[in-house]
């Protein structure tokens, strides 16, 4: 069953970092544990749940922009792909592959439980969380590198929730119902958050005060910012 490697996994990790003294941390999920143990979707989600930064296939800036939010946030923080882009409404989704903290659920997709496992991730399976992001406002951001010097992308944004009826067609646009999905519309360019944007993974803070406190950070430590 699915929950006989997942749930180790998770008690395992905590140990580590419990013991590590870590303050966050970023885990390869696949190749590796999700082709020979389980996926880490179950793992990932209750750290992050548990105000633990973190990160998945190794990605560290995804990790660093995750821990800074995390610091700033009264929510728990998500991180997910930027996909399924929509210029005219002004809308992304961010969608996760089973990775979120359950305390993000709304009111027409509250948290639940599911089973990970697509060809394109490998096929250890193992469980995931499955919930639409609760209404809200706050940013979009991710720490990238330019020429090998740090640049951090930040949008104000806010979620939303479809209605009831809409869910189930809103859910198979992407192709993955079941994975966590954060319907989010962009205050600012869509087409130039395209443009700058570098990597697939979009992290996702709850709050409208974090967009001033996040270019402050980066103006005091000598990061670019581009805001949108």
């Amino acid at each position: 069953m699915a929950n006989e490697r997942s749930i180790p996994l998770y008690l395992a990790i905590r140990k580590v970092v419990e013991r590590e003294k870590w303050d966050f941390y970023t885990i390869q999920s696949f190749l590796g544990l999700g082709d020979d143990y389980c996926a880490t979707c179950f793992a990932q989600s209750m750290t992050l749940e548990n105000g633990i930064p973190t990160s998945t296939l190794g990605d560290l800036n995804t990790a660093l922009t995750t821990f800074l939010l995390t610091k700033l946030s009264k929510e728990r923080v998500y991180y997910g792909d930027l996909q399924h882009v929509d210029r005219e409404r002004i809308e992304v989704k961010i969608i996760g592959d089973g990775a979120i903290p359950p305390s993000l659920a709304g009111k027409v997709g509250s948290a639940g439980f599911t089973q990970h496992g697509i060809p394109t991730e490998r096929q250890a399976g193992g469980l995931a969380v499955r919930l639409i992001c609760k209404a809200g406002d706050g940013v979009l951001a991710r720490l990238g590198r330019r020429r090998g010097q740090f640049v951090m992308v930040i949008a104000r944004v806010s979620i939303f929730e479809p209605s009831e009826e809409e869910v189930p067609k809103r859910l198979a646009e992407c192709g993955i119902p079941f994975w966590p999905h954060g319907f989010v519309s962009v205050h600012g360019d869509i087409q130039k958050l395209l443009e700058v944007w570098m990597n697939e993974y979009a992290c996702l803070g709850y709050g409208a005060e974090l967009y001033s406190p996040l270019i402050d950070f980066c103006e005091m430590v000598g990061i670019e910012t581009v805001t949108i």
